[in-house]
């Protein structure tokens, strides 16, 4: 599970899975709250896609100043 949680493309797929369970919704409130849940869904993703790439720099600098 822990490495759904670090991919991108799952909080992405989650988004899209609660998007398309609002559609079915009838309530205005209830739509709206599963649309910012969405969103929220979109923003994890947007952050694990970060904290990777950051990582990976990271890394690369460790191993760029370790040949030194």
């Amino acid at each position: 599970m822990t490495s759904q949680l670090n991919n991108p493309e799952y909080w992405g797929f989650r988004a899209e899975e609660v998007r398309t369970i609002a559609d079915d919704m009838n309530n205005a409130e209830t739509k709206a709250i599963m649309a910012r849940i969405a969103e929220d869904y979109e923003r994890i993703g947007k952050i694990v896609k970060k904290l990777a790439h950051d990582s990976k720099q990271q890394s690369a600098w460790t191993q760029t100043c370790a040949s030194y």
